[in-house]
């Protein structure tokens, strides 16, 4: 333990956070990338977006549920580590009733340790994917346009003719003529996933009110009633939290702090899963952007990098900054180690921030709510990344992948029914007629 003033104490395991969150969101996009393709090669590739830890390849080991579920303990163990690595502690240099209380940083070398395990086996997992997936990653783009337009060279896809004005919530009717709508279905209709997440983001926020809740009322009767302390958002000496030992006298100092560190793990993996989740409304959410952009006067881009894809929206940004603020609320103010006199380890539990942590899960909920509900305006059919919809819907690539596209009228056929579809050109484009058939 280091002695340091409280504010640094503070903002380090935040920043740490942040750091390791940054990491872990690069690191995983290779492997979001390679299941993509992966999953191209087996035949079995229908959105840009897929769920990654939750979905695998048949083929590719890197991208199997082994690999998978070692992806996601890993994931847990990085995040537990910044949390736990470094913590503001106060401890005391003698026994009552001279002690002297003290206050600095507590580093943990256990955790700084499996921190470190966490984020290299994290680098070997995207090694393997990249070794595996040799000559198989046709395009490191995030754009579904880009995907799409691989999928159509491959003849994975074929485009079916007069279904220009067909979201993709009808992919499984027959093509048809179309009235303009002015709104589009919502993503629930869509994406097949997005019902699950979103029941898995309600028991999360059910779930951290109730054990807010728990702690509230242990800490009222065992500890506040007791000693008459108030609730601190800050806890770090144990006047408004609970806590219970960690091992025993007999136990090594190691030992007892890798016990600790899987405790706090247990608890954080819940969190880390539900935040992966939500990570994948946002990535839909993105492709369906990136579609939609063919109706503004910039027009939609065949192919854009990633971190230029990912950094355009404010729910990317939403997420990046919720991530680590999520875990450092649960793992390092409101679940946190600390060192009792004589030497044990304790893990308090402080309900103050567990509190403000429900709050964050609501938020999030909000947020995951209102992405899924979300009906976009315009007479611009939804696709929402779905690969067949986005080829049927593009009957113009232009000069392919490096150009942008622009979606509108293109006047009537023999029928007198209207055709709309894309262009190279938005002049060659008209505006779509309320009340008319397009196909």
């Amino acid at each position: 333990m280091i002695p340091a003033p409280r504010p640094l104490t503070l903002a380090l395991p935040f920043i740490l956070n942040i750091i390791v969150s940054l990491s872990t969101d690069m690191l995983s996009y290779i492997h979001y990338v390679s299941l993509r393709w992966a999953l191209f090669h087996e035949g079995r590739l229908q959105f840009n977006s897929n769920l990654r830890i939750f979905t695998s390849a048949r083929k590719t080991p890197a991208n199997g549920k082994f690999c998978n579920s070692i992806s996601a303990i890993l994931l847990v163990m990085s995040y537990t580590g910044a949390s736990q690595s470094l913590s503001s502690s106060e401890w005391y240099t003698s026994y009552y009733p001279s002690y002297v209380r003290k206050q600095g940083l507590m580093i943990d070398g256990i955790a700084i340790m499996l921190l470190s395990v966490g984020l290299l086996g994290q680098v070997l997992i995207s090694i393997w994917c990249l070794y595996g997936s040799r000559g198989q990653i046709l395009s490191w783009s995030a754009s579904p346009l880009n995907t799409a337009l691989t999928c159509l060279h491959k003849d994975i896809f074929s485009r079916q003719p007069g279904r220009s004005m067909m979201p993709v919530h009808s992919a499984l009717l027959p093509a048809q003529p179309t009235v303009p709508q002015t709104k589009q279905p919502a993503m629930r209709k869509a994406y097949p996933a997005t019902k699950p997440i979103h029941r898995f983001l309600a028991a999360m926020f059910f779930f951290t009110l109730a054990v807010a809740f728990v702690i509230f009322g242990l800490v009222l009767k065992l500890d506040i009633a007791v000693t008459g302390a108030s609730f601190k958002f800050f806890d770090n000496d144990g006047d408004s939290s609970t806590f219970f030992m960690i091992g025993s006298g007999t136990w090594p100092p190691q030992l007892t702090s890798f016990c600790a560190f899987l405790f706090v793990a247990l608890i954080l993996s819940f969190m880390t899963l539900t935040l992966h989740c939500a990570e994948l409304l946002i990535n839909v959410k993105r492709d369906e952007l990136a579609w939609r952009a063919a109706s503004s006067e910039e027009g939609a881009h065949i192919s854009s990098p990633a971190l230029k894809s990912a950094t355009c929206t404010w729910q990317w940004w939403f997420l990046f900054i919720l991530k680590p603020l999520a875990h450092w609320l649960l793992g390092a103010t409101g679940i946190f180690i600390s060192v009792g006199v004589g030497g044990d380890i304790m893990i308090n539990f402080n309900p103050v921030p567990l509190f403000v942590l429900s709050g964050t899960t609501a938020l999030l909920l909000a947020f995951a709510t209102r992405l899924i509900w979300h009906r976009p305006s315009g007479p611009q059919p939804s696709a929402y990344g779905h690969l067949q919809t986005l080829i049927d819907l593009v009957d113009d690539w232009g000069v392919g992948a490096e150009g942008r596209l622009w979606w509108g009228a293109k006047g009537m056929d023999a029928d007198g029914i209207g055709v709309v579809g894309t262009s190279a050109s938005r002049r060659l484009l008209d505006p779509l007629n309320p009340g008319t058939l397009y196909h």
